[in-house]
């Protein structure tokens, strides 16, 4: 048998003699000073409600309220001093840190220190341990039958005070709420469900509202999200009433992303039906999107309605879009005579997931939209495995459906009837065109384009005219070069512009950005039309003084400005400039430059000029100063580091190999004014 220990009801203060204290004194104050000349207020109750009177008296070791046993309580750090019936000193403390064990006085949890255990740790108060983690219940949430939307929001509403945090669902249970939130930085944390899907889960306490809401169609609402979480349309718990299967005993949805609602990430979700499981829904004046919903599931029971969907998104105008939003490792179970998604001008992004969907009940794609998936399995639908209204669908799903779609032989329809899908095993890959009637009027292609390096095609229809297309490197590295596959046997691909009156722009955002053009092996940068012409006059030149054309191919010579209404200070050569002319024709020599005879040894061939330092010399032997005349030029660069060389995917050369240049300067001569100088001496 075991023994078991039976502890008094008190703590018992002993006196000197090891007796029980017999008519003492006990005195509590300030902490630090002496109790007896500083008191602080003490209490019989735990409330600190009933004040007690010091000192306190004792009988028997216990002290004494009217005649019983009682404890003690403060509500601050304190000093303690014990006196025995003559006076003397039983035990004395300045801090509570020194306490007599078996002292009764109590303190909070801000007294209570608390040391993690570890090399390093530092010790804290017991408070601010517990209150790291902030809990529905710490506000007066319960599971069962109650509202929790109060205490959903008191809790949100303290943690908006300290900049935001997640508020835990400690339990499983039923946690009943019709919780609106409009607050940032705010997550839901919960430990699962108990039960599949419809059991011990988070659900409508009234059957007008969705569970949870985020945002409102006003209000931004930034970087929420739900943990660990199962959440229910049904407001009655399990089965019963028809509840898993009839609309009208459902609420709108199981969670309702509204207007306003942005950078939302959702993690091991599972979304039980409501009418619409998952919402997302702007408004007119707010988007939803950056919306992450990873490794859950959403299941939808309903049997009696044409609207349920697992999943609606939709586009309402320019200022309430619906756009990058990703559906990741997501498990779903389609409605009977709703869709599984719907989407209205916008596009559904879904990776890596699995859908059992019902027959000719799939991703129903209303108006100008479109789907991008990463190895998505629709099963075990026979028909109809992708739904669009647009009559502009015609018999190309590329213009829809990009990525990798596994189906089983299930067809494309439209308005206007049927297609078979391809025949391959269980999967098709499609490179979908991407439309701008769901995003802004101008569009940045990286926002689109996947990291896979697929192709993808861009159709103007239905966007607002006149506006741009830009090709941003921003989102993925894939994107920062732009690259055109396919083509005939005369291009391999076109960049074209067919607007009458616009034309093709081509621009580098940001500082001392440039654009290349590289062929490869022999070919050339071939520009056709009316001529190539600079954005500005007289403002930009070919080349630079550390990177030289090699060699200038023309019909004819260049034509320099040489109009009597532009030049002024025109006069004849004086005296001294003549006979710098007439050095200068002695000074003409044959030559062969070094770089020539490094590449081609005694082939290097000879040239006919002048040194351009012996021409400044002769500027100078005359007194003139060589820079003040237009025939002598002098550059300089800066260094430049070594570039590397860049290949495609078929190690073709899209960027050549640039080696280190170090910084240099440069003297050169324009021979046009050379010669007419030295001729006005003859």
């Amino acid at each position: 048998m075991t023994a078991l220990s039976i502890q008094p009801p008190f703590p018992i203060i002993t006196d000197i003699d090891g007796q029980p204290l017999e008519d003492g004194y006990i005195w509590i104050g300030t902490a630090g000073l002496n109790p007896i000349g500083n008191p602080i207020s003490v209490y019989w109750d735990a409330a600190l409600s009933v004040p007690a009177a010091l000192p306190v008296r004792t009988r028997g070791g216990y002290p004494m309220r009217s005649g019983t046993p009682a404890r003690l309580y403060v509500d601050s750090d304190y000093s303690l001093l014990v006196q025995n019936k003559n006076g003397s000193t039983v035990y004395s403390a300045l801090t509570a840190t020194e306490r007599l064990s078996g002292v009764v006085v109590e303190v909070d949890a801000t007294d209570v220190a608390f040391l993690q255990a570890g090399t390093g740790a530092v010790t804290r108060t017991a408070q601010a341990k517990m209150r790291e983690v902030v809990s529905i219940t710490d506000f007066g949430g319960a599971f069962g039958a109650g509202d929790n939307t109060s205490a959903m929001n008191a809790a949100a509403a303290y943690l908006d005070s300290v900049g935001g945090g997640a508020i835990l669902l400690p339990t499983v249970g039923e946690w009943r709420m019709n919780w609106v939130c409009l607050f940032d930085n705010i997550t839901v944390q919960g430990v699962g469900g108990g039960g599949e899907y419809n059991e011990n889960c988070i659900r409508p306490y009234s059957i007008s509202s969705p569970a949870i809401t985020f945002g409102d169609g006003n209000t931004i609402v930034r970087y929420c999200g739900l943990d660990n979480v199962h959440i229910s349309g049904v407001p009655v718990a399990g089965s019963g009433a028809g509840g898993v299967t009839q609309a009208a005993l459902n609420a709108s949805h199981a969670l309702r992303l509204r207007g306003g609602t942005v950078n939302f990430t959702a993690n091991r979700v599972v979304l039980y039906n409501g009418v619409r499981s998952l919402g997302l829904e702007p408004s007119s004046t707010q988007p939803v999107t950056g919306v992450r919903f990873n490794d859950g599931t959403i299941r939808n029971d309903l049997t009696d309605s044409a609207n349920a969907r697992c999943i609606f998104e939709e586009y309402v105008n320019a200022s309430g879009y619906c756009t990058d939003n990703k559906f990741n490792n997501l498990k779903l179970n389609g409605p009977t005579l709703g869709y599984a998604s719907e989407s209205i001008d916008c596009l559904l992004e879904v990776n890596d997931s699995y859908w059992d969907i019902k027959p000719e009940k799939g991703v129903y794609l209303d108006g100008a939209s479109g789907i991008v998936c990463y190895n998505l399995q629709l099963d075990p639908g026979t028909n109809d495995v992708v739904v669009m209204t647009w009559s502009d669908a015609t018999s190309d799903p590329s213009r829809y459906v990009r990525g990798i779609l596994r189906h089983g032989g299930q067809r494309f329809r439209n308005s206007g009837g049927t297609l078979p899908l391809p025949a391959e095993a269980d999967s098709f890959s499609y490179k979908h065109r991407l439309h701008t009637p769901y995003l802004s009027s101008t569009v940045y292609f990286s926002q689109l384009t996947d990291p896979y390096n697929e192709t993808v095609f861009f159709d103007r229809s239905g966007s607002t005219a006149g506006s741009p297309l830009r090709l941003n490197g921003a989102n993925y590295d894939v994107a920062k070069d732009l690259r055109i596959y396919g083509g005939n046997a005369s291009a391999a691909g076109y960049v074209s512009a067919n607007s009458a009156g616009g034309g093709l722009y081509f621009e580098a955002i940001g500082t001392d950005q440039s654009i290349r053009f590289v062929p490869t092996g022999a070919g050339y940068n071939i520009m056709a039309g009316t001529g190539t012409r600079p954005s500005a006059d007289n403002t930009q030149p070919i080349g630079t003084s550390g990177f030289r054309w090699s060699v200038v191919y023309a019909g004819t010579g260049t034509i320099n400005t040489s109009d009597e209404r532009e030049k002024q200070d025109i006069s004849s050569l004086d005296a001294a400039e003549k006979r710098v002319a007439a050095a200068l024709k002695g000074l003409v020599k044959k030559f062969r430059f070094k770089d020539a005879v490094q590449a081609k040894g005694d082939h290097a061939r000879i040239h006919v000029g002048v040194v351009a330092q012996e021409v400044i010399a002769a500027f100078q032997a005359e007194g003139l100063n060589p820079r003040r005349y237009g025939i002598v030029c002098y550059d300089e660069w800066d260094a430049q580091p070594a570039q590397p060389e860049i290949r495609d995917e078929d190690d073709n050369v899209i960027r050549p190999y640039e080696s280190e240049r170090p910084a240099g300067n440069r003297y050169g001569i324009r021979y046009e004014q050379l010669l007419a100088f030295i001729i006005a001496a003859l």
